[in-house]
């Protein structure tokens, strides 16, 4: 899939997919706005917004998209997983229950063949240390069972949301290189071609 136009920056799509009440539109606009809402309202359908950041020396613009959590949209949503570079499964670590269903999450990508070049798995609100019912462990061997890597942010505190996202950013670019090093003009030409390897780590 090719997501760049001649003489702008690459564009690399990403998508966040979960429970409701994980936290996914909190995560987007802090990231985006620098700014947390504590009231919940549910995501209808999907809401996307973009952000560029510049990632070793490169500017690249991230779209991401903010699908619902709800069992009534999935067949809205699920259009969406196509053509993205990164996936990323976010729970709720103080809602073990959340974390569970990501298997289901996974296996429907996967299923539906919506391969992307990155998973990502994304455990939220880690500024609720006492109420942790998700043990970085699990996680993380959870993570490596897909091939994912693995961050705890919070989108109340804003921690590790700027860390999370260029890391994600920087996975894609290697990996572009690694499997497409034709450049014209600096233009980067982003492809979704599956790949067999991409590490587990956590931030």
């Amino acid at each position: 899939m090719d997501l760049s136009d001649l003489q702008v920056d690459p564009i690399i799509k990403i998508v966040f997919v979960g429970d409701i009440g994980v936290g996914k539109s909190s995560i987007l606009t802090s990231f985006t706005e620098s700014s947390f809402h504590p009231e919940y309202q549910a995501t209808i359908g999907v809401d996307f917004r973009f952000r560029k950041i510049v990632v070793d020396k490169q500017q690249v613009k991230l779209q991401i998209w903010d699908t619902a959590g709800h069992e009534r949209y999935r067949s809205i949503t699920n259009g969406y997983y196509r053509g993205s570079h990164i996936i990323c499964f976010i729970y709720d670590i103080t809602s073990h229950e959340s974390f569970e269903n990501l298997t289901h999450w996974m296996e429907e990508v996967i299923r539906n063949r919506f391969l992307p070049l990155l998973f990502v798995i994304i455990g939220n609100k880690c500024d609720r240390e006492k109420d942790r019912q998700v043990s970085q462990v699990e996680a993380g061997e959870f993570a490596k069972k897909y091939d994912a890597i693995l961050f705890e942010t919070s989108a109340k505190t804003h921690k590790n949301l700027d860390e999370a996202f260029h890391a994600m950013a920087l996975r894609i670019l290697q990996k572009h290189v690694f499997l497409n090093s034709q450049h014209m003009n600096n233009v980067i030409t982003l492809t979704n071609s599956p790949t067999k390897s991409r590490g587990c780590c956590w931030m």
